[in-house]
């Protein structure tokens, strides 16, 4: 559970992890520096109960190096990310765990989400579109890049050895889908049907508090604000660099490579479908002054 200036929402956060139907876990709070009450919040849940423990840094070294360091203080065969925001349904782990048990070649099980508001109130779900059971990586990657939607499955269960063959959480805007794209390389990925998976939304959330580019840079690594030019062209790259530097037979690499055209071309799909119904609802409204 990565946090910084959590007082808010991280008690909550806290007793959905601890309301789990699975029982043998290890949660690890991971404190950036907050100076506001979270400090105090994660040692009274660690002082009652031995699962949690609580790692705090000296300073905010930002959310990519934050993220990261949990993986290495890891111990468990599974790893998940939890945000301190976030809540679960009681059944997400056993859930996932019952999955990754069943299935050697899964890399990542996630649930659906429910977006909820400030007050836990639901607003909608998300249909994530990662259900990536094909059987090639090639056939895997290609068609993440082509249907990906938002990043919630980044908060799925993973096997953690499948997780640090990746490049994990990376410095740059949307190095949460090329994480995900090397997941689908490296093995399937299983969606429970279910919206068990509660995504808050508020103001000082990821989106809203980091409306451009060089705020979300500043999110990753305070120490490089810098904003990244040609954020898209950036991913394009990134794709294909996460095919090649896989350990992959020479024909299933060039197979993945070519697959990585699939991003820019579902950009673009999606841009135009854009443009189109803000026409439709011009001429709807001019059709309407008439």
């Amino acid at each position: 559970m990565p946090v910084y200036q959590g007082e808010r929402y991280l008690a909550a956060a806290i007793e959905s992890v601890l309301a789990q139907t699975w029982r043998d876990f290890e949660l690890i709070i991971a404190d950036n520096g907050s100076a506001d009450g979270t400090e105090g919040i994660a040692r009274r849940y660690a002082a009652a109960d031995p699962r949690i423990r609580y790692e705090r840094a000296d300073a905010n070294y930002g959310a990519a190096w934050n993220y990261n360091r949990l993986v290495g203080l890891a111990r468990g065969e599974y790893f998940k990310w939890h945000a301190h925001d976030d809540l679960i349904a009681p059944t997400y782990i056993e859930r996932a765990v019952e999955e990754l048990d069943r299935d050697a070649g899964v890399a990542l099980v996630y649930a659906r989400a429910r977006l909820i508001d400030e007050a836990g109130r639901p607003i909608g779900d998300i249909d994530d579109r990662m259900r990536l059971m094909q059987a090639t990586p090639h056939e895997r990657f290609g068609r993440f890049l082509a249907s990906a939607n938002m990043c919630n499955p980044i908060a799925g269960l993973m096997r953690i050895d499948a997780l640090r063959r990746t490049r994990m959480i990376d410095r740059f805007r949307g190095s949460d889908y090329v994480l995900l794209s090397e997941l689908a390389l490296l093995g399937k990925v299983h969606e429970i049907p279910e919206p068990l998976f509660f995504r808050r939304m508020h103001n000082e959330s990821f989106q809203r508090a980091n409306p451009n580019i060089r705020a979300v840079q500043r999110w990753l690594d305070p120490f490089r604000p810098g904003a990244a030019y040609f954020p898209g062209l950036r991913l394009n790259f990134e794709f294909a660099r996460s095919a090649w530097r896989m350990e992959l037979a020479p024909m299933e690499k060039l197979a993945c490579l070519w697959a990585a055209r699939q991003w820019p071309k579902a950009r673009l799909r999606d841009t135009l479908g854009r443009w189109k119904a803000n026409v439709r609802g011009m001429m709807a409204n001019l059709r309407t002054i008439r």
